[in-house]
């Protein structure tokens, strides 16, 4: 009896040891996973380098242009090229010190590298697209920093437009600063540019004269391995242009970023398990008695975003880690929320140094560097301290149960927001009297809709607006109001029917804190609504 007893407490023991022996294990390819994740990241950024080239300059060469719109699009387009705000945000600040670019038109330009920015944890939240909770979850903390910046640049590009206080306050905060000379600080980039080295290494000083349309004779912006003592694994294509090498660059560290984060999601979740994941969820989303600590919280979380953002020295990668997170429920909307407005502080730091590496036209230099800090600050002020004017947590959530809903709306959106409305607003834009008939329209069509869309919510209005018609949106052709009409189109496409849902009851019926959402309905929150409230039960 004590015998077997004891061989049974050594193979619990053995068990027991197993399973520890498999966690460590875990744990360990979730870090090298993420490892991968960050240098896909970093290949994609000098993919679309290379793929761009020299048109990199003419994308900021704005001194044609007197537009802010043209500006502001722009920096959008530039922005989604290098895959990189903080790139981009130097390539302006380099022409503003080299007297190519004026600070009023670098303002608007500095807020659409906000918006670009944002076009990464966008693609990388569609990798879970294939569950419809997650999915649900990770696309709406992608937009949340989408909805964010959109909304600062409505405001505050107005504002500048009418009175400039950025530039008033950059300029004012600017003088009397004695310029200095920096250095290029790299944190993580010491940890993963082995790696990337190994794959691809381009030539800085060229990319900086291209940039700023400095006359360069090179034709490439490969590194010259002959001229300096380097070898990268790119250089045995070199015989090939810079943008077919780009495209290739590009297919690659997509699979890599694919690969690696669906793996990472998948251990993650079996690793997150029962009574592991309710106390992590409780520790990453604190919810405490007092109200004051509840509201002082997303104040550190704001700090924090600001300095991990410092760390990474791209707010691309820190916000593409948090959106898995948020899509497999370990983090949620409210408290990734504060992080991305930290992060958006963060990469200000970039353009800081390198404005103050600048040995001509320091003042203007600064000055846009400043714009980009301030922009970042007035944002926040505007859209956090007072918890209902936090209106990009409701509009993220609105995207998220619209994409869980119809999961090719996500495609539609990313080409519609970062590639489609950018270059139809500078086409527009081209022409002053077309740009303000184009522009008055738009601005009418849209409060339009929302004026009718609030007024059908309230009882008291209904009555009136049957008398004109107005009480639903059926007077319209049903493409022009029903995301129903689009999706029996689009479920007739074999990528998208992949993951259309055929039956929803049987989606209802799994293991899911979920609802399906009818969005013309107007319930558009509820799925969001019940997750926290799981989240309050586990706490």
């Amino acid at each position: 009896m004590a015998q077997s007893d004891t061989s049974s407490e050594n193979s619990e023991k053995g068990s027991k040891a197993l399973r520890v022996a498999f966690t460590v294990l875990k744990i360990l390819a979730i870090l090298g996973l993420l490892y991968l994740f960050i240098c896909s990241l970093d290949l994609m950024s000098v993919s679309f380098r290379l793929i761009v080239g020299k048109a990199t300059g003419l994308l900021a060469n704005v001194e044609a242009f007197n537009n802010p719109m043209i500006c502001l699009m722009i920096g959008i387009i530039g922005t989604v090229a290098v895959q990189s705000s903080s790139t981009f945000t130097s390539i302006i600040i380099s022409l503003s010190a080299s007297a190519g670019l004026d600070v009023s038109q670098a303002v608007p330009m500095v807020m659409g590298a906000n918006i670009g920015t944002s076009v990464t944890n966008t693609i990388v939240s569609l990798t879970q697209v294939a569950d419809r909770n997650e999915f649900r979850r990770s696309f709406a903390a992608a937009t949340v920093h989408d909805m964010f910046n959109w909304c600062a640049v409505i405001v505050l590009l107005s504002l500048e437009v009418i009175c400039h206080p950025l530039q008033l306050v950059a300029e004012g905060v600017a003088h009397g600063i004695v310029p200095s000379n920096a250095t290029e600080i790299k944190i993580l980039k010491y940890i993963t540019e082995p790696f990337t080295d190994l794959i691809v290494q381009i030539d800085s000083d060229v990319l900086n004269d291209w940039s700023t349309n400095i006359e360069n004779n090179a034709t490439t912006l490969l590194e010259d391995c002959d001229a300096k003592d380097c070898f990268y694994l790119f250089e045995l294509f070199a015989s090939l242009p810079d943008w077919a090498l780009g495209l290739i660059l590009v297919i690659a560290s997509l699979i890599i970023l694919v690969g690696s984060l669906m793996i990472m999601v998948k251990i993650l979740n079996s690793l997150l398990q029962g009574a592991i994941a309710v106390v992590i969820k409780k520790v990453l989303n604190p919810r405490f008695e007092s109200k004051v600590l509840n509201y002082l919280y997303g104040y550190l979380n704001i700090v924090v975003g600001a300095c991990l953002t410092f760390v990474v020295q791209s707010s691309s990668v820190f916000t593409s880690t948090l959106t898995p997170l948020v899509g497999i429920g370990l983090l949620e909307i409210e408290t990734c929320y504060p992080l991305f407005l930290g992060s958006n502080i963060g990469t200000t730091s970039t353009g800081m140094l390198a404005a103050l590496a600048t040995s001509v036209n320091f003042d203007k230099a600064i000055t846009v560097a400043f714009v980009h800090l301030f922009f970042n600050l007035m944002a926040i002020v505007l859209f956090y301290p007072i918890p209902f004017t936090r209106i990009p947590i409701d509009l993220c959530k609105i995207l998220g149960n619209t994409t869980a809903k119809y999961r090719w709306f996500a495609f539609v959106y990313l080409v519609g927001m970062f590639i489609l409305l950018p270059i139809y607003v500078v086409l527009i834009s081209l022409n002053n009297i077309v740009f303000i008939i184009m522009f008055t329209i738009s601005i009418l069509i849209l409060v339009f809709v929302i004026v009718v869309n609030v007024l059908q919510r309230k009882s008291w209005a209904k009555k009136s607006l049957s008398k004109v018609r107005l009480d639903t949106w059926d007077f319209l052709p049903k493409w022009m109001h029903s995301l129903g009409y689009w999706d029996r189109i689009f479920s007739k496409i074999d990528a998208c029917s992949k993951y259309r849902d055929k039956d929803v009851k049987s989606e209802r019926s799994k293991n899911s804190t979920f609802e399906d959402i009818d969005l013309e309905n107007g319930e558009t929150n509820e799925g969001f609504e019940k997750d926290q409230n799981e989240g309050q039960k586990a706490s």
